[in-house]
Order: C-alpha cells, then structure tokens, then sequence
C-alpha cells in the first residue's frame, strides 16, 4: 500500500513548525509489490500509482478508496513488466503508462479502457504533458525529444535537438569556456514547461538545461495580449 499525507501550513509561536504539519489522513492498498511512481491530480480526485509487479492503481484523494486497477496491453494484459513512469493528464482525463523493460506505452482512459499501445524506440526517461492534454513530450536516453498523441499514441514528430544545435554550441560560451558538442546526445533527465506553456525546459545527464519556445505560440499570445491594450484604450 501507499500513504497519503495531509500537510499543514501552520507554525508554532516560536516561528518553527507545528508537530502536527504531516498527518497520515489515508493508507491506500491494493499493490502487493514495492511502489515506483505516482502521478497526482487533485482536479481529477485521483492519484495513479505504478508498481514493480506491472500493477497500475487509481485511488480516490479525499476519500482514499480504491477505483480500479489498469489492465496491460491488448496483446498481453498480464504483462508483469515493471512500471517506470505514470503520467495523468488532467486536462484530457487520460493516463500514459511506460515500462522502462519493454520499451512500451501505453494510454487509458480514467475509466480504465486502453486506447492505444507502442513500442518507443528510446527508453522514456522524462515527460512533459501540454497545455491541452492533447500532446506529451518525452525524452529518453537516446538525447532526443519525441512528441506523441495521448490519445492513440501516434509519433507526432522527433527532435534531436542537442544536434540541431551543434553548431550553437560551438560558436558559444559556457561560464568563459568555450563549449564543446559531445560526440553522442546525453540522456535527458527531466522536462517541465512554464506555467504559461511558453518554454520547455530540458535538463540533460551532461550537467546542461536547454530552454525551448514555440515560437508560433509566442506571437499568438502576443497578439493576444496587444488586442487586449487596444480594447481597453478604445
């Protein structure tokens, strides 16, 4: 099982904190292997838990009752394969499920229904959801970044983006050293966007982060924003 935890934001009079600031408000059972990743989303009321036995979980928050447990893929539904990552995109109410062992992934809906399958051709090492919830961004140990559907998982495009910008790197400096390109991409380590889904920012085993824009976004915001000074001078 798996605990929730219930936080209080509370001080003591000394300026310290409170004894009570973690209370265990809930235990959540059902996996009967060691746990290995969670995803949280309090708009959805859920939390998805992955365990090393192939199991994935849903639970309640509030309550901590037990929903439902999700089946493997079409192929084999009793794939015992660990769970390396869980990803709950409460914009569009799915979940996407990778095994590190098998290289695949794959999309539920809530409800529990499996709306697609694939094998990834790197092992996904970190992912980013979009704005929608219509798209995830996952970069893997071969360096690069891969976008995909989350609905039926379809390869939408792939960014090697350390070695599209090679020749940036070169022609620039790192903290008064030149940087030099390595001969291979490093793995990527972990991806966020900004709160606004502007930028992507991308860390990398090689001690790097790279920030990326969409630049078509950008201007589309901009011109957002400039109809809104127009509309309040008029």
């Amino acid at each position: 099982g798996s605990a929730a935890v219930e936080v209080d934001d509370g001080k003591d009079d000394g300026g310290g904190l409170n004894d009570s600031l973690l209370r265990c408000v809930h235990i959540l059972f059902g996996h009967e292997a060691p746990i290995t990743c969670l995803a949280l989303s309090t708009a959805l009321d859920l939390v998805v838990s992955g365990a090393s036995d192939g199991s994935v979980l849903l639970h309640r928050v509030k309550k901590g009752t037990y929903v439902r447990r999700l089946c493997g893929s079409a192929d084999n539904p009793n794939d015992q394969s660990p769970i390396s990552s869980v990803v709950l995109a409460e914009q569009s109410g799915l979940i996407l499920v990778h095994c590190h062992a098998n290289k695949s992934l794959r999309s539920f809906t809530i409800n529990g229904n499996l709306l697609a399958s694939i094998t990834t051709d790197q092992t996904i090492t970190a992912t980013a959801v979009t704005a929608h919830g219509d798209m995830v961004v996952c970069g893997g140990d071969a360096g690069a970044l891969d976008i995909y559907g989350t609905h039926d998982l379809r390869h939408l495009r792939n960014l090697p983006f350390q070695r599209l910008n090679a020749a940036e790197n070169r022609s620039g400096r790192d903290g008064g050293r030149r940087a030099t390109k390595s001969k291979s991409a490093w793995p990527v380590t972990t991806l966020v966007f900004s709160d606004d889904f502007q930028y992507l920012f991308v860390g990398t085993a090689g001690g790097q982060v790279w920030l990326s824009c969409d630049p078509k976004k950008r201007l589309e915001m901009l011109d957002v924003a400039i109809n809104k000074t127009f509309a309040g001078m008029i």
